[in-house]
């Protein structure tokens, strides 16, 4: 089930993508777009994999919109296929213009409205690139502040796991959408809720205070985000009455 305006981050993409210069090589463009560098580990697979993640969704859009306004999809199949084209022309190996080329004003204008379409239907709501890179910071501290601290060696060991877990979901937030983040979210709640002694060292420490107030924070943008119920919704509205 597409829960968040897959248009929103479609569009996003293409206009960071546009702003690029159209003779850097494509390769270089898309890793720029996704934040990869040359010396991560299996960085041409990563590449090749978030592409085809960003190439469906042209394809979650269309769904979205032949759901909510069934009338306007036969208008924008024509941009939708553009954007395709651009995808299945491209040459990673050649410029940035073999793809970019293909997404001209009127393709970026039809995304654009919409995007305010779903957005409307959807209650939904993009995450502001500077606040996920506020997050994205302070995860990072929280890490380094959890592998440095005096708790107990099982704690560290699941609380960067599930860290580094909502530190992935939030890069790849503009391919998979705000749900991954929420389900890591859950996940790492749902373990505090089901294991005493995780619950007593997330309450019982600073570490944990600085995890609870992040897990907190980041609750509330995803919830509006992505119009969420759940685990994650009732934080935001409640704060942690279920780690009491």
């Amino acid at each position: 089930m597409i829960t968040d305006n897959a248009a929103a981050r479609l569009l996003k993409i293409l206009e960071e993508g546009k702003a690029l210069n159209p003779n850097t090589n494509a390769k270089t463009a898309w890793m720029r777009l996704f934040n990869l560098k040359e010396d991560d580990i299996n960085y041409e697979s990563i590449l090749m994999s978030k592409l085809g993640q960003v190439m469906l969704l042209p394809h979650e859009t269309i769904t979205l919109i032949s759901q909510y306004y069934p009338t306007q999809g036969p208008a924008l199949r024509h941009t939708l296929m553009q954007i395709q084209t651009a995808f299945v022309s491209q040459n990673l190996k050649e410029t940035w213009n073999s793809f970019i080329q293909h997404i001209d004003t009127h393709c970026i204008s039809t995304l654009s409205m919409t995007t305010a379409l779903l957005d409307n239907s959807l209650e939904t709501k993009l995450i502001n690139s500077d606040e996920l890179d506020s997050f994205k910071s302070t995860i990072r501290e929280l890490i380094d502040d959890t592998i440095k601290s005096d708790l107990t060696p099982e704690f560290k060991k699941f609380m960067t796991h599930y860290l580094k877990k909502i530190l992935n979901a939030i890069n790849d937030y503009l391919i998979s959408g705000a749900m991954p983040i929420l389900d890591a979210v859950e996940s790492t709640l749902g373990h505090a809720v089901l294991d005493p002694k995780f619950k007593d060292e997330l309450l019982d420490n600073e570490t944990g205070l600085k995890i609870r107030s992040m897990l907190g924070d980041l609750a509330n943008v995803v919830t509006i985000a992505t119009a969420a119920t759940g685990a994650a919704a009732y934080i935001a509205s409640n704060g942690f009455p279920l780690l009491g």
